[in-house]
Formats: structure tokens, C-alpha cells, sequence
């Protein structure tokens, strides 16, 4: 985060905490839904750089769980979300109260008329749960996807918060949440499945609608084609696709093998049993044996 950023940041906060009534609405607001760790904040930073996007710099997750986060210091408490999606969605909605809402949207607004961008766009990866509450915040709202391979996810979310549990014991093992390695792979590929499975929900409701007001991608397919993959965001966002900056090759590399060298053929089978149903929802390939082939050929 650059500094003039930072500084427009925390001046739409303040001024949203003073005077929310006074604040502008944003206007085309874009929210990302999907699980984290699925290149979501390369999505975000690639999309940051059109000149017509105004793209909050952060999660935002202090104003959307206001009560929720962080989640080990919540009272009374929470436990984070990848333990349970729904509960904790449940949970927060139930502390919001109006003056969290038009903070939110006070604070989204003037950020977008201080950065002075056509489009609104904030990456957060804890709203996936409260759709229904976001569409009621935002009635024109529209929705990015960025979906990857859950068993990299899953990989990934695991060590990421191993970290955190060997740094932190003393917050997870009261909470009887101090997992080892191979339990957090298994929940946080459940976790992922719950996003899958949710979207999907929304979409059989009518709730979301391909094309119309969530735009859908993968991993995978962002990290092929960059450009593309932009352009067809560009046309979802109603922008001009020329004005993105030359994506660096640099900036743009997959990670999937990490997942594929580092877990045996027995955990990759595991894991494609336990999330089967997401992995053929997203068209991946459940047999381990069939990704390991995939990956030599691409």
C-alpha cells in the first residue's frame, strides 16, 4: 500500500466515523465472494491498477464483522470463520448494528470519491456468507469470483494458519482449536467447499446470476492469461480493457504444483474424496493421477 493510499484511506475513515450521514454512497460497487487463499489478492492488485477502479485497499473485515474481528478477541466470543462459515456469519449479522452500516457505506463512498474511480471495488474474503446482507447495503452490488483448486487451497490456508497457531498457542488451545497440520488441510478444504457450495446456492436461487451480476474465474485460468482474463472482467465491470496497465510475467505465476509435489497420493486422494462434490462442481479433476498428468502437459 502506497503512502498517498494509506492517507486517503484514513481520511475516508475518519471522515465516515464523524459525519457517515454527510458521506456519498459508493457508486457501481463490486465485492469479491470466494474462499481466501484462491489468488484473490492477485486479483485485487492486478484490478487496482485500472485507472477507473477505485479499489479499497484493504479487506475491510473491521467494518464488516464489527463485532466478529478479529475473532479471538470478540465477547462474547467467536470462533474464526474457517471453523464454521455459517455460525459465524450468523453470529456477526446479529451484532450489526445501522450505525455499523452507514459507517460502511460512508466510509466505501467517500473513499471512491477522494480516489475518484467510475467503479468500486473492495476484496474482502469473510462476506461470502452475508450476500443477502450486502445486496441490502448495496442494492446495484456486483459480484467477482475467483475460484482455485481446493486441494491447493486447502494446502495453502492450512500452513498459513499453522503459522499463526505455533506463534499464537496460547489464543487456539483454551478454544480446543491448536489442530495439527493434517486436520487444518481437511478443514480448510471443507471451508472451501462451503464457498463453492454457497455461491452455487445463490446462483439456483436466483439470488446471483452469471453475466448479469457475478462475473466467475479461475485460478488456473488468470494465471494462463492474465490479459484475457482481464479483458473479460473489464466487459462484466464496463470498462475499458485498454487502460490496464502491461501485466509484469512476473506478477503472475501459479502455485498449484506446490500442492501436487507436497502432499502424497494418499492425502490428494483423501482430499478428492472429501471435497468431491466442489472439485466437479468447478470442473477439476478428482483422480490425483489425472491432475499430476494435467500438470506435466500445462
Amino acid at each position: 500500500m502506497g503512502i498517498r493510499t494509506r492517507q486517503l484511506e484514513l481520511m475516508a475513515n475518519a471522515l465516515a466515523a464523524t459525519m457517515p450521514g454527510l458521506c456519498p454512497q459508493p457508486r457501481n460497487p463490486y465485492f469479491f465472494i470466494g474462499c481466501g487463499r484462491s489468488g484473490t489478492s492477485l486479483l485485487a492488485r492486478l484490478l487496482s491498477r485500472h485507472p477507473q477502479i477505485a479499489a479499497y485497499p484493504n479487506e475491510a473485515n473491521e467494518l464488516w464483522h464489527p463485532g466478529s474481528f478479529p475473532w479471538h478477541r470478540t465477547l462474547p466470543e467467536t470462533s474464526p470463520i474457517w471453523v464454521d462459515p455459517y455460525a459465524f456469519t450468523a453470529s456477526s449479522l446479529a451484532r450489526r448494528t445501522p450505525k455499523d452500516d452507514r459507517r460502511l457505506k460512508a466510509t466505501f463512498g467517500i473513499y471512491q470519491r477522494l480516489v475518484a474511480g467510475k467503479c468500486f471495488l473492495n476484496k474482502s474474503v469473510l462476506v461470502t456468507f452475508m450476500v443477502h446482507k450486502i445486496r441490502e447495503l448495496f442494492p446495484d452490488s456486483r459480484f467477482l469470483h475467483v475460484c482455485r483448486d481446493g486441494r491447493a487451497v486447502a494446502l495453502s490456508a492450512a500452513r498459513k494458519e499453522a503459522l499463526k497457531i505455533e506463534r499464537f498457542p496460547e489464543i487456539y488451545e483454551p478454544r480446543g482449536i491448536r489442530w495439527p497440520i493434517e486436520a487444518l488441510i481437511d478443514r480448510f478444504a471443507l471451508y472451501w467447499q462451503a464457498h463453492v457450495l454457497e455461491i452455487e446456492a445463490l446462483k439456483q436461487q436466483k439470488t446471483l446470476a452469471e453475466g448479469v451480476d457475478l462475473h466467475e474465474l479461475t485460478y488456473e485460468d488468470l494465471c494462463a492469461d492474465p490479459v484475457h482474463e482481464l479483458g473479460r472482467i473489464a466487459a462484466f465491470m464496463r470498462i475499458d480493457p485498454s487502460e490496464f496497465p502491461e501485466v509484469p510475467p512476473e506478477l503472475v505465476s501459479s502455485m498449484n504444483h506446490k500442492y501436487r509435489e507436497e502432499l502424497d497420493e494418499q492425502a490428494l486422494a483423501r482430499l478428492s474424496d472429501l471435497i468431491g462434490r466442489g472439485l466437479e462442481l468447478k470442473g477439476y479433476q478428482r483422480s490425483p493421477t489425472a491432475n499430476l498428468a494435467l500438470a506435466r502437459r500445462s
